[in-house]
């Protein structure tokens, strides 16, 4: 891996509350990188401090994740759309057209953006998004209906118990290192999560600055038909995912084939929903890509 360039933090205020953000100086229409769920912009570092590109790099933390200062109450959370709106309160600071990458949810808030906003993004790159085939919607909706959400999908129980106060970051770290989510990962990866994930409490503790229930409402909340937002994305469009996605599977890539055949869509084997962490040299390349279109 080449040399990483390294950030430095910025605050972005908006009329929605303010965002801290990792930014890459450079000049030219920016780049801005949405994370997934859980995580938090620093957790990217090493794949974006590794574009091969000369503009703009900006990743910033979303509600309730990360290092960010806006409310975040997870009673109050009933979609996906306070996210969306955050992003383009940012967008519009930065100013002008940005091109947008993201991952999972991050992917998704992306795309809505583009979908709904098309003068703010250039082109947008999709990384893992959460999109289930269409025959999974109706049986997804119907049990989410009928309170079995939690059976289909136990992420969001257990999200609701993770352990959230550690006695250092090196306790959390070595309690991840390969188990569960980050079963894939490597330990310099799990270090900037931690890093850019984590605060210190008065009694000299690190607590997670993603709370465990405000990521689990996240999860609850998750729009999983978007394929109406996918239609109406008209600039440059890649997907990228893994062949054991549990998010973007098989099914879902012959759709969005279908709906948009001039769109990028490229599969990775081996690789997971963790496709950044696992294969972040080859997901570089090719966010940088739009970038000189």
């Amino acid at each position: 891996m080449d040399v990483l360039r390294d950030p430095h933090r910025i605050e972005i205020d908006t009329p929605r509350g303010q965002f801290s953000a990792l930014r890459w100086p450079g000049d030219g229409r920016p780049l801005v990188f949405c994370h997934a769920t859980g995580f938090n912009a620093e957790t990217y570092r090493q794949l974006l401090g590794q574009l091969n590109t000369t503009r703009p790099i900006v990743a910033p933390d979303a509600r309730g994740h990360g290092l960010s200062r806006a409310t975040a109450d997870p009673s109050a959370l009933r979609s996906w759309t306070p996210f969306e709106e955050d992003l383009k309160a940012i967008i519009n600071v930065l100013g002008g057209t940005v091109d947008l990458a993201g991952h999972s949810l991050g992917s998704i808030v992306g795309m809505r953006v583009a979908a709904e906003c098309p003068e703010l993004v250039h082109a947008l790159t999709m990384i893992e998004p959460v999109l289930p085939p269409p025959k999974w919607i109706v049986p997804i909706q119907a049990m989410r209906a009928l309170g079995l959400h939690g059976r289909l999908f136990p992420l969001v129980t257990k999200t609701r118990r993770r352990r959230a106060t550690w006695p250092s970051k090196k306790a959390i770290l070595e309690g991840y290192s390969g188990r569960g989510a980050f079963a894939t990962w490597d330990d310099s990866w799990i270090a900037d999560y931690v890093a850019g994930g984590t605060h210190r409490t008065w009694s000299g503790e690190v607590r997670l600055t993603c709370e465990p229930a405000w990521e689990a409402q996240t999860f609850q909340t998750t729009p999983y038909n978007s394929w109406g937002h996918l239609g109406r994305v008209r600039c440059p469009l890649t997907i990228l995912y893994g062949v054991s996605s549990h998010t973007f599977p098989k099914g879902s890539a012959l759709e969005a084939k279908r709906r948009l055949p001039e769109a990028h869509i490229q599969c990775f084997e081996p690789a997971s929903h963790f496709l950044p962490m696992e294969r972040p040299a080859e997901i570089a390349a090719l966010l940088a890509q739009p970038l000189t279109r």
